[in-house]
């Protein structure tokens, strides 16, 4: 038996014995939440949440494994069930800031955006410089027509991460619109002004940036937006920012689109609808 074949024999004896150990010291648990995090990486949510229900019955103090069922329940827009999740995951680690965005996203999902606020807020004290929690508490906030502190946490965002990352651009737009339910008019120029030189300006959604900018009209707007999701989104911003022009029948038109035609899953949905709401209610004289 050469050198080199008995190296490869004292190989396979060795890891042969690390896995007889590896065994032996497995932890059930942990091996049932690994077997859950790569079935949701495959998109078999369902089967993830069998091997997480697994890693809690088999670690009932186990907060990442609630977390992540969490997460799976709230794909499946079975918010009750995510927030109960959450709420244990935060139970047995009061600072995992993790499922309190997660659990605020829930909240939000689910109209509850008041909630959603105060978990954001408890996220953000916990992990001051997560941008993605500014991101989400300032589409709460817009949602809310809070528009001064969507806007500060618009700005927020694009401090922390820039003006190039693949969300900037909504960044800009939430905190225009933000700016202007505030009536901080010169903020709301300022982002647009800085778009202009700092942002991706050959990607979607500039041209919706374009169009506030007064570069390009309301119709060349609607014809760069190319599919349903874009129209979502072309739609909504044409019709608040035609709302807060005091254009009232034809933000009303861009808008009711938006309610019959647009992706419900979008956060412009939410704020074309409550926009929406709020013109109709005053014309039939309502608070």
């Amino acid at each position: 038996m050469g050198i080199g074949k008995l190296r490869v024999v004292l190989s396979v004896t060795l890891l042969m014995c690390l896995g007889v150990v590896s065994l032996t010291w497995a932890d059930p648990a942990e091996e049932a939440y690994a077997e859950g995090m790569r079935l949701l990486q495959a998109g078999q949510a369902r089967e993830a949440l069998t091997a997480f229900d697994k890693a809690i019955r088999l670690k009932p103090t186990y907060a990442e494994a609630y977390r992540r069922r969490g997460i799976v329940h709230h794909s499946l827009s079975q918010y009750d069930r995510a927030i109960k999740d959450y709420d244990e995951a935060v139970r047995l680690n009061p600072n995992f800031s993790e499922a309190y965005y997660d659990r605020a996203n829930a909240y939000s999902d689910s109209g509850q955006a008041e909630r959603a606020l105060k978990d954001y807020d408890t996220a953000l004290r916990l992990a001051p410089r997560s941008a993605q929690i500014y991101y989400n508490r300032s589409l709460a906030y817009l949602a809310l027509d809070r528009g001064g502190e969507a806007a500060a946490d618009a700005r927020a965002y694009l401090d922390l991460q820039g003006w190039r990352e693949n969300q900037a651009q909504y960044m800009v737009l939430v905190g225009y619109v933000g700016n202007q339910l505030a009536q901080h008019d010169a903020e709301a120029r300022q982002l647009l002004e800085e778009a202009k030189t700092k942002c991706d300006t050959a990607v979607w959604p500039y041209p919706i940036i374009r169009y506030l900018r007064r570069e390009i009209t309301a119709d060349a707007l609607q014809t760069a937006a190319t599919d349903p999701d874009k129209q979502t989104e072309a739609q909504t911003y044409l019709g608040l920012d035609l709302s807060l022009a005091g254009r009232r029948e034809e933000a009303l038109t861009h808008l009711r689109w938006v309610k019959d035609n647009g992706n419900k899953s979008f956060a412009e949905y939410t704020f074309a609808t409550t926009a929406l709401h709020r013109l109709e209610a005053a014309a039939r004289g309502q608070p």
